[in-house]
């Protein structure tokens, strides 16, 4: 059964890449909070399992959306194994999980709100008529609101944390959803051209695809990563020691790594640029500042370093076959 939430969620496609993103995020927020521990954990909590089944509801949605297509083209795609009705009643029950994750804080209407969109926006970038996948720019931004920007404004707004930084980090957070979307495109374009599903990188090409990504979406990506974190370092200075950190690490990754191979790859989902800056080395270096503050929150801590786990675990891995090859 677990294989089976696995292939129909497509959890290996975001579980390990979109989720620490958001721990990074959270573990900010608790640094200066105000609820009680148990208020704390029952918040974020709620809100990664939100964030969860939203991704989940997403790409489900969208498998479901494009049996026909994938079929055509020879992807594989879990929701044609299984009857439409299946198929359709597992979408409903993720929407309705989704929505009983909420249900301690129906108060909160900003947030209320906000969820109620992203779900709106997630099933309207799949599903006809509108379907804005293939609705060049919209479909871009939808994808990055949907998955990203959307269900960190509910977290915003759980914690109480609208200010300048969270403001800068929702522009973040779009602009990598952004790049995340054009890079699935880029590495969906010969079976989008075989089904003809016709995604902004299929309208365009894939040359002006790759330089708005390199050349636009990539650059500012930074600037508002630096301008993040220069504005969360006015209360914690600590947090600009991941600078040097990050750069140590390149180092020593392109010291393993000359002339065996690229250290970063614009196609690929697991060399992408600063993918190992968010997906291992920001949340943890940010959630070793949280604990070092707040040491009641060692189990959160923990819990982020268990689902990070298998990404953890392959890097690990792929550090050890470089080191018997230097």
């Amino acid at each position: 059964m677990l294989t089976n939430i696995i292939k129909l969620t497509r959890w290996n496609e975001w579980g390990y890449s979109k989720i620490p993103l958001f721990f990074a995020a959270g573990n900010i927020w608790l640094l200066n909070q105000n609820f009680s521990t148990a208020q704390t954990y029952l918040r974020f909590g709620s809100w990664i399992t939100l964030v969860v089944l939203l991704l989940a509801y997403g790409y489900a949605l969208n498998d479901f959306c494009d049996k026909n297509d994938d079929k055509i083209a020879g992807k594989q795609n879990f929701m044609n194994e299984i009857s439409s009705f299946k198929g359709a009643a597992s979408l409903v029950c993720l929407v309705f999980v989704a929505v009983f994750a909420l249900i301690p804080f129906y108060q909160e209407k900003r947030m209320i709100l906000t969820a109620a969109i992203n779900i709106l926006l997630a099933t309207a970038y799949s599903l006809p008529p509108v379907r804005f996948k293939e609705r060049g720019v919209g479909g871009l931004l939808v994808s990055s609101m949907a998955q990203r920007s959307l269900p960190l404004f509910v977290g915003i707004f759980l914690f109480h944390k609208l200010d300048a930084a969270s403001a800068v980090l929702i522009v973040l957070f779009t602009l990598i959803g952004i790049r995340w979307i054009i890079l699935h495109q880029l590495v969906d374009l010969p079976k989008d051209i075989e089904s003809d599903v016709h995604t902004f990188t299929r309208q365009k090409g894939y040359y002006s695809t790759m330089q708005l990504m390199k050349k636009i979406v990539f650059p500012l990506e930074i600037v508002c990563l630096f301008v993040w974190l220069i504005l969360i370092a006015r209360n914690h200075s600590e947090v600009l020691l991941i600078i040097p950190i990050y750069g140590v690490w390149l180092l020593i990754k392109f010291l393993f790594w000359r002339g065996k191979g690229k250290l970063f790859n614009w196609n690929s989902y697991w060399l992408h640029p600063l993918g190992d800056f968010y997906e291992i080395i920001l949340p943890v270096f940010l959630g070793v500042i949280l604990i070092f503050h707040h040491h009641d929150f060692i189990l959160l801590f923990f819990l982020q370093i268990a689902w990070m786990s298998p990404f953890l675990l392959k890097q690990i891995r792929l550090s050890r076959k470089m080191l018997r090859n230097t």
